[in-house]
């Protein structure tokens, strides 16, 4: 089975998903992929032509993801054409590493499951919510986003509700993460035994 874990930014998806990969599912973060793909040097050659060559770093001459986001996270447009460039060859990338692996339970991380059109390559979906304080809370402790760019990510990505709505499961995290494992380790008992566990 494999599990789409979604949510926006700051609801915590990853430490789901980590939780899972703890309990022996297989994590594809999607993210990491998209990062290696940066590096792949037809990947990086139609980058740097449709942004510029303001977005490499100084020292190495590679994409800088952080002055990449800065420009695209300012602009709908051009994160519009970044995702043209890298989501399909993502998408491809997750299938080939679905269809390559040998886990009974594999959990796909990915924060755009839905915008990038992922969540037909799943079996079900997760989404992972919290509140729009506590996320705002979460992304100023963790990232050293403006909150120009915050605003830029939370915008890019469907509303929360709606993704709710779309929901197989929903697992709520409103900070405890005792609370959280719980609420994995009885949806991994769900969807890897059935109904012998009750």
């Amino acid at each position: 089975m494999v599990i789409g874990v979604t949510g926006n930014i700051g609801c915590g998806k990853t430490t789901v998903a980590q939780m899972f990969g703890a309990l022996g599912a297989e994590i594809i973060e999607a993210d990491r992929i998209g990062h290696l793909l940066l590096k792949k040097d037809g990947v990086r050659e139609r980058i740097i032509q449709t942004f510029g060559k303001s977005i490499l770093d100084e020292e190495d001459g590679e994409i800088s993801r952080e002055k990449l986001r800065k420009m695209v996270f300012r602009d709908k447009k051009k994160l519009k054409q970044l995702n043209l460039i890298l989501h399909p060859l993502m998408g491809e990338e997750i299938k080939r590493r679905i269809q390559s692996s040998n886990s009974s339970l594999i959990i796909l991380d990915a924060a755009v499951l839905f915008e990038a059109g992922w969540n037909l390559l799943v079996d079900k979906v997760l989404v992972v919510t919290a509140s729009y304080n506590i996320r705002l809370r979460r992304i100023r402790e963790s990232t050293n986003l403006s909150f120009e760019e915050i605003k830029g990510v939370m915008e890019a990505q469907l509303p929360q509700e709606e993704k709710i709505q779309r929901a197989d499961f929903v697992i709520e995290n409103e900070g405890d993460l005792g609370k959280l494992r719980d609420e994995v380790k009885k949806l991994w008992k769900r969807v890897s035994y059935g109904d012998k566990f009750g």
